[in-house]
């Protein structure tokens, strides 16, 4: 086999998917920085990129924020770009080779530069490798964009049993038809972030003279075992004394945590 017929035919081909995978990582880490999530950022790019195009929730939220937006459309535009080039590039190559061709070489050979070029794509697909491309494109966007930098999941300490929950109010439940005074939901550790109306209206850091009205979707923050629990509470005076003892245990952990604090304190102040 030829080095011409290797740089011709499959180095354009390795470096076409080499490409599409480092797009791919910048369109993540642009839309993370949209405050976006990375699981969902990274299979809304695969999706736009390669034209896939399902329609979901999450893809609403892509096309209703200018930012989101304009990224998606530059994955669709480099995307179908993308499989052009790589089909005629195909087509060009198993037309053009022969068997026993002195210029083109066997098409095993052929097939076996193809899985070569393949292994060294899933080389740097690895997760260490991926880390490290991703901070050096992470570091790009900061410095050469205008894009909103928020590390979201940091910021709001996503971790130790805490998350993001959003919750669809349902006629008749606990939290249907109460202010977010009258619910106090922050007594027991979780935080309404915003309220997404039925109409489509979104009230962001809601007041406490919000009506929480069925169908309106809540996006809230605390532990996840409490959320899990609103999301089961039932109505009535069973729902409230779920919500009084939540009220305690929130307070008992908060004394924990305090009590936590201030042990490791001392220990500081001994040592130092």
């Amino acid at each position: 086999m030829s080095l011409t017929f290797v740089l011709s035919r499959v180095v354009p081909i390795v470096v076409i998917v080499l490409l599409s995978m480092t797009i791919t990582r910048i369109a993540t880490i642009a839309l993370t920085l949209t405050g976006v999530s990375r699981q969902s950022a990274r299979f809304q790019a695969r999706s736009a990129l390669t034209g896939a195009g399902f329609t979901t929730s999450e893809s609403e939220s892509m096309v209703n924020h200018p930012v989101r937006r304009r990224i998606i459309m530059w994955l669709m535009i480099t995307g179908n770009a993308g499989i052009v080039s790589v089909v005629g590039l195909l087509f060009v190559t198993t037309t053009s080779t022969r068997l026993g061709d002195s210029t083109g070489g066997p098409l095993v050979n052929y097939g076996l530069m193809v899985l070569g070029g393949m292994a060294v794509v899933w080389i740097l697909g690895r997760p260490r490798v991926d880390k490290a491309l991703s901070r050096i494109i992470r570091r790009g966007l900061r410095r050469y964009t205008d894009l909103e930098v928020r590390d979201y999941e940091a910021v709001l300490e996503i971790s130790g049993g805490y998350a993001i929950s959003e919750k669809l109010v349902k006629a008749g439940e606990w939290l249907a038809g109460k202010t977010l005074q009258e619910l106090q939901l922050s007594h027991e550790g979780v935080l309404v972030l915003g309220v997404q109306r039925h109409d489509g209206t979104y009230l962001g850091a809601p007041k406490g003279t919000i009506a929480v009205l069925p169908g309106d979707v809540l996006t809230m923050y605390g532990h996840q075992d409490r959320l899990a629990d609103l999301d089961q509470r039932p109505t009535g005076v069973l729902g409230q004394d779920q919500h009084d003892k939540a009220v305690a245990d929130q307070e008992a952990r908060e004394r924990r945590e305090q009590h936590d604090a201030d042990l490791q304190a001392e220990r500081d102040t001994t040592v130092g």
